[in-house]
Formats: structure tokens, sequence, C-alpha cells
């Protein structure tokens, strides 16, 4: 293999090394997005039944599978959260 061949190889081995650190650099610079907590549910909840929606509220909650919001897995809390935004 020629000097010229080596070096070009030499370049793009290196250009391909900079994208992947790029991509690594945004990937770990993008926010990660945090858990919907008990709280903010159950502050969102309260503001649509102190609007009169109760029926709305206890609807959700049976859609989620529960009677009260503590009878609720966290893991669904973003998704009523969404229903919740729609009342």
């Amino acid at each position: 293999m020629t000097n010229d061949k080596l070096v070009e190889e030499l370049r793009h081995c290196g250009e391909a090394l900079i994208k992947v650190a790029d991509a690594l650099c945004k990937k770990t610079q993008e926010p990660t997005k945090e858990a919907v907590t008990f709280e903010e549910v159950r502050g969102a909840l309260a503001l649509k039944i102190q609007n009169g929606n109760s029926e709305q509220v206890r609807a959700l909650l049976e859609k989620y599978g529960g009677a009260k919001l503590s009878d609720i897995d966290a893991s669904k809390y973003e998704a009523l959260m969404k229903d919740v935004e729609e009342i």
C-alpha cells in the first residue's frame, strides 16, 4: 500500500471516530425526562375535582385500574396525566 493510500485510510478512520465522538456527546447532552410523581398527579386531579370534574376524574382512575390514585401503578402516571390534561 502506498503512503497516499495509508494517509487516505487514516483520514477516513479519523473522520469516522469524530462522528462517533460527536454522536456520544450529543447523546449524553440530551436531558433525561423525569418521571411523573404521585404528588404531581394528585395535584392535577385535585384541580380537576375543584373545577367540578369529579365524575371524569373517577372515570380516569377506573380506566387506569383503581378507585383512588394510590391504587394505580406509578408506571401509568404519565399516561394518566395526559388524560387529565384533556379534561
